[in-house]
């Protein structure tokens, strides 16, 4: 569909090589007609529906119209080691950037924090017993987003962390609680 990109970001080359299992079941999708414009710094996939933009060099990408006019930005992400149930893994950090000042985002599951708009709210997306996370967000600006990952997530983390790595000392995969 061409209102439909898939994007994937990795930790590493090594965790790429992996692979994983997509929370998208469908694995069969018509053939979209799209243009890719690729440069040293930037590569650049358009639809007749909606356009990304991926900057070499930080990693960051956006999401706009074809006419490349921006909609929603990477503010910030990163994958923090980490072991779970005795198995390696990475806490996932993402932040998003609208540029709709009025825009509001919506879903993400069940939650007892009060909140119905997430827009710049952080939210920590993992299972507790009465709270369900199901990551799609659907905007009043008129774009959903799924948030297709297992490992424990932030969306627009706060700015003072609660639990700071111990990674960040050279220990990989342990927490300090501060």
């Amino acid at each position: 569909a061409a209102n439909v990109l898939r994007i994937t970001k990795w930790p590493s080359a090594a965790a790429k090589a992996k692979g994983r299992i997509s929370l998208v079941a469908k694995t069969e999708w018509p053939e979209t007609r799209f243009e890719v414009h690729e440069s040293p710094e930037e590569i650049k996939v358009t639809t007749s529906d909606v356009s990304f933009t991926f900057t070499r060099a930080t990693g960051a990408n956006s999401f706009g119209t074809p006419s490349q006019q921006v909609i929603l930005e990477d503010a910030g992400h990163s994958f923090i080691a980490t072991e779970d149930m005795g198995k390696a893994s990475h806490q996932v950090l993402q932040s998003w950037r609208a540029t709709n000042p009025s825009e509001a985002l919506y879903g993400g599951g069940s939650y007892q924090n009060g909140l119905v708009n997430y827009k710049g709210a952080p939210l920590s997306m993992i299972q507790f017993n009465l709270e369900a996370v199901v990551p799609f967000f659907v905007s009043s600006s008129g774009y959903g987003l799924l948030w297709d990952n297992y490992a424990w997530s932030y969306l627009n983390p706060p700015k003072d962390a609660l639990v700071k790595p111990i990674a960040e000392k050279g220990q990989s995969g342990e927490v300090e609680f501060q």
